[in-house]
Formats: C-alpha cells, sequence, structure tokens
C-alpha cells in the first residue's frame, strides 16, 4: 500500500499549513548548525591543574588591577581560564553556539553585572539563569507578535509599532523579570532587552526558540575547586576578555 504523499499545494491546501511547514522548515535550518564541533579545549589532568594552582600562589595577595598590569600574570590568567572557563565560554571568551551557549565575555554585557566584584561573585559562587518556556502558553500569532515586539525593543523601535497582543503578552510573561522598561536586573541575572546584546542569537527564529523553549543555564562555582588567588587571576582576565 502507498503512503499517501502530504501535498500543501493541493486544491483547498490552507494558508495556515504552509505557514506551519515553512516555520518548521526554519527551525530545522537553525537546529542543524548546533551539532557543529565547536573549537576543542584539553581536558587537563590532576597533575596539571595543581601545577597551575601552584603557580598561582605567587600571584598571592595581588589585587586585580596589579594582576591586569602584570604580562606573565595574565599568561598564567589566561592558562586558568581555558582550563576552567573555555569548555563552556570559549577559549577567546566568545561564547558557544546554540541556546545553550555561554555568554559571550568579549562584550563586556554580563546579565549579573560587569563590575570586579560582580564577577568575582559569579566564579566564587556560581549562576543559575533561569527563563520559563512559553511555548505551551503563547498561541503561534501571540509567539510572532512577541518576536517583533521583543526585536524591537533592541532597536529602539516604539512598542506601538506592534499587535496590543504583543505588549500584554510582555507585561504579563516579561516584566517581572526583565522590568517595565526591558534593562533587565542584574540581582537574578535577567537580560537587558534594550542593549542590543542577544546571548542566543538576534534573528528572529533565535528569538523564537529563545521564547519558546525557554533558558535554563548553570555556571559552576569555583569555590573549593580553586584557590581565592587563582580566583582572582581569573577576575583580572575576564576583565581583560571586554572589548
Amino acid at each position: 500500500m502507498t503512503t499517501p504523499r502530504l501535498d500543501i499545494q493541493k486544491k483547498g491546501g490552507s494558508i495556515l499549513g504552509k505557514a506551519r511547514l515553512f516555520v518548521a522548515l526554519l527551525a530545522f535550518a537553525a537546529l542543524a548548525g548546533c551539532g557543529k564541533a565547536e573549537e576543542e579545549v584539553p581536558v587537563l589532568s590532576a597533575e596539571q591543574l595543581q601545577q597551575l594552582q601552584t603557580r598561582s600562589e605567587s600571584y598571592s595577595g595581588m589585587d586585580v588591577a596589579q594582576l591586569q598590569t602584570d604580562a606573565e600574570a595574565q599568561i598564567l590568567a589566561q592558562e586558568l581560564f581555558v582550563a576552567h572557563c573555555a569548555r563552556c565560554h570559549g577559549p577567546d571568551g566568545s561564547g558557544g553556539r546554540g541556546l545553550s551557549k555561554a555568554q559571550k565575555l568579549v562584550t563586556g554585557v554580563f546579565n549579573y553585572g560587569s563590575s570586579e566584584e560582580a564577577i568575582r561573585t559569579t566564579i566564587t559562587e556560581g549562576r543559575h539563569s533561569l527563563m520559563p518556556a512559553l511555548g505551551a502558553t503563547l498561541g503561534e500569532v501571540e509567539l510572532g507578535a512577541m518576536v517583533a515586539y521583543v526585536r524591537g525593543i533592541s532597536t529602539g523601535e516604539a512598542p506601538g509599532t506592534f499587535d496590543a497582543t504583543a505588549k500584554e503578552q510582555f507585561a504579563e510573561f516579561c516584566v517581572k523579570c526583565h522590568g517595565l522598561d526591558a534593562r533587565g536586573n542584574p540581582a537574578i541575572g535577567s537580560a537587558d532587552l534594550t542593549d542590543g546584546y542577544w546571548q542566543h542569537g538576534n534573528s528572529m527564529m533565535n528569538v523564537r526558540l529563545t521564547i519558546t523553549r525557554g533558558v535554563d543555564a548553570q555556571c559552576p562555582a569555583q569555590a573549593g575547586i580553586i584557590t581565592a588567588a587563582e580566583i582572582e587571576l581569573l577576575v583580572s582576565r575576564v576583565l581583560q576578555l571586554r572589548k
């Protein structure tokens, strides 16, 4: 028995059906690149990690400002960064791929704040970023309007340009974390939607996927894993990576 062929062009085929197929194809195209191999990051042995720790102790007591101006310290700081941070953020701080990618540190845009103290807290205590998935809550029309609305905020377009439904949905689901002005809240790590930086990509499809799937990302705490001297070196490196 021959399986009937799906023909969206047949007479009576709905526009909605074609639209859904188009969205599905876009989603497939967006996800196709997620499986690409990222730059390989070497895994250090316990002995190599111990060597880094021993070398770091010679910088114990130096503050971040001093470490930033010490060329040898920055070489060691970069080695520490590759050992402890590059698996998520990339060796050069340019971030990873896909919806789970870590922040691009070279931008200097940090959801939890870019001050020395904020970065130290992030490294020491770790962070857990959570954005609820709205895919099962928003309908196709609402979702499309929300994507246009949120992308418009980042480009400075007047919110009134978009459907009133989107403003209502934003007020109901997004304001609590991102704020009435959409500038985010460093206390909870919600992103500033007005700064033009999109951690998970600013294309219509990437924004759509972020809203639909939500975000659940963990930056592991380093306290108890690396020493205070290593933490200070890493803080100095992260500050140096900012462009």
